[in-house]
């Protein structure tokens, strides 16, 4: 999960295809 890897939720669209990616 995407909250379990940066420990925190994407505040945007860019930072979650960032982690994606």
């Amino acid at each position: 999960d995407v909250d379990a890897l940066l420990g925190h939720k994407p505040r945007t669209v860019t930072e979650l295809r960032a982690v994606t990616q």
